[in-house]
């Protein structure tokens, strides 16, 4: 079973894909608590959030890529922030 679906014209979540988006968002979240350095609290919790909603919203439905890609997200930004000039 595929666990991306095609991107439409009206995106939204039905309850299963939220479901979804929120076991990835908590396990990101399981993964990063004792890691939260420089930024505070509400910014990675928002950042995160933003990222997993975009990519169930382009078709992503498997909670452990949603993850992946949310903590990927976060070590590509935590990693720019240490070194501004590595663009």
């Amino acid at each position: 079973m595929a666990s991306f679906r095609a991107r439409t014209l009206y995106q939204s979540l039905d309850p299963a894909d939220l479901a979804a988006a929120v076991q990835a968002f908590e396990a990101s979240l399981h993964i990063i608590e004792d890691t939260m350095d420089g930024g505070s609290a509400y910014d990675l919790r928002h950042a995160l959030a933003r990222h997993v909603i975009e990519h169930a919203l382009n078709g992503e439905r498997d909670p452990a890529a949603l993850t992946a890609a949310a903590i990927g997200y976060l070590e590509l930004t935590a990693a720019r922030r240490r070194n501004p000039t590595d663009g």
